[in-house]
């Protein structure tokens, strides 16, 4: 007859940490949130808001590294309200300093107070001040995606070990998200050029007024490009071309103006 397994929960694992366990649920939560949802800004904002959660830190952000790998294209922030970030009046371009540091070397870094590390080069004017610092890299695919970085814990101490294991995690299912993000912007943006590619050749072929038509391509270009507006240009007469067409977002510029430019 075979044994009876014991009743109730399992025993932990030799070796696990009962305060890493209990933190397991929490966890869990963070990594659902994380993948809730398929544009890409809001899952970087989302990813944010999660892991101060998690972490109990008052700010969070994500570097994204840039193409050539040394810099950041992008940085989205969690913490700091606009008042403040409009008074810092610029983001880090992550080619100096501890955020450099880690483009260079996207490892993870855990320290008690950012500020005595020798890699740091000091805040901006305006910019809160923060001690604890955690940061970790988030891969897509394979590639380094950017870095997530966590600062000042709440209660004011430093970030543990199992503050970093949690988030590692985490950046581990952010990589996952971010990549399910821009699969799905990928296919957005095909499916908006070949709308637009009918519309514009609908309207080209379809022998109607050769200014409407224009407009048509214009607004489709600005659309397709996210540009703030679209223009047409043709040969004009004696040289040079002329804007026969201009789609704009701005209803102040949405008239369509003549002129020559040589």
């Amino acid at each position: 007859m075979p044994p009876v397994p014991p009743s109730g929960p399992p025993p932990p694992r030799r070796g696990a940490s009962a305060e890493l366990l209990a933190r397991v649920p929490k966890l869990l939560d963070a990594m659902r949130s994380v993948g809730s949802g398929l544009e890409l800004r809001d899952t970087l904002n989302r990813i944010c808001r999660t892991a101060a959660d998690l972490a109990h830190a008052r700010y969070a952000a994500i570097g994204v590294i840039d193409a050539e790998g040394d810099g950041l294209a992008e940085f989205v922030h969690h913490g700091v309200d606009e008042a403040t970030a409009r008074r810092i009046g610029y983001l880090p371009d992550g080619r100096k300093g501890l955020l450099g540091s880690l483009v260079r070397d996207p490892e993870p870094v855990r320290l008690t107070d950012l500020t005595e590390d020798p890699r740091s080069c000091g805040f901006p004017e305006h910019h809160p001040p923060m001690r604890s610092f955690l940061g970790v890299p988030i891969h897509v695919q394979g590639e380094v995606f950017g870095n997530l970085y966590l600062t000042d814990k709440r209660a004011g101490e430093p970030f543990d070990e199992y503050d970093l294991a949690m988030v590692r995690v985490l950046a581990t299912e952010a990589g996952i998200a971010i990549g399910n993000a821009r699969l799905y912007e990928a296919a957005q943006q095909r499916e908006r050029w070949i709308d637009g590619s009918v519309a514009v050749t609908t309207a080209l072929l379809s022998g109607g007024d050769m200014d409407e038509a224009l407009q048509v391509v214009a607004e489709q270009a600005r659309r397709l490009s996210g540009a703030r507006a679209g223009i047409v240009l043709l040969p004009a007469e004696g040289g040079g071309l002329e804007i026969v067409a201009v789609a704009a977002r701005h209803p102040t510029l949405s008239p369509i103006h003549i002129c020559r430019c040589r």
